[in-house]
């Protein structure tokens, strides 16, 4: 077995519609076009995760809110002073 760390940020919002889902970390990808961002946000997050050797997940429902599952494989122990 594998062992991982994981963290998990969720949050009490709108949620994302199934059909957004595959594409929320598109570059530019933006739900509606009404949104004031520029669809890069969490693109750059999955580069970044990735560039770390991670992977980024997301679970969410409509109405309900979303988590958003940072996955790094556990190469050895931290040790902080």
């Amino acid at each position: 077995m594998m062992k991982k760390t994981e963290f998990r940020f969720a949050d009490n919002g709108m949620g994302i519609e199934p059909e957004h889902l595959s594409k929320i970390f598109d570059m530019f990808y933006k739900i509606s076009e009404n949104s004031a961002g520029s669809g890069l946000g969490l693109y750059i997050v999955k580069y970044n995760v990735e560039r770390l050797g991670g992977i980024i997940k997301v679970e969410s429902e409509p109405n309900k809110g979303s988590v958003f599952i940072l996955e790094f494989k556990k190469t050895a122990d931290l040790v902080l002073n």
